[in-house]
């Protein structure tokens, strides 16, 4: 993991936090702001206190929000149950996605993994 000051982070459990500085000495130099909370001090590699264990305040990098594209027909051409997607789909599937649609517009996509 790499820390750089400025930079945004999350802990364990979700808190947020903004990395103000990193110093030269000492064994947590990365110092930064827990929002809702309090300063706190890290080691380089994200950890509270450096224990061996998990700990909730430990610094994760925040997920990586990436788009696919896929084309959508209209419901004639789709399934209209589970079932018979189920039954058409190719043993390379890993997802099945299930579009809401409200008059013929689609207003939500549930995105259900496929358990082999």
């Amino acid at each position: 993991m790499t820390i750089k000051p400025g930079d945004k982070f999350k802990t364990r459990d979700g808190r947020e936090v903004e990395i103000d500085r990193i110093d030269t000495k000492g064994t947590h130099p990365v110092i930064g702001r827990m929002k809702v909370w309090q300063k706190g001090n890290w080691t380089v590699d994200g950890k509270w206190f450096g224990g061996p264990e998990d700990h909730y305040l430990d610094l994760i990098s925040p997920p990586q929000r990436t788009s696919v594209w896929m084309n959508y027909y209209p419901v004639d051409d789709a399934y209209a149950l589970r079932e018979e997607a189920d039954n058409c789909a190719t043993d390379d599937r890993t997802h099945v996605l299930q579009i809401i649609t409200e008059n013929g517009e689609p207003v939500d996509v549930k995105i259900h993994k496929v358990e082999r």
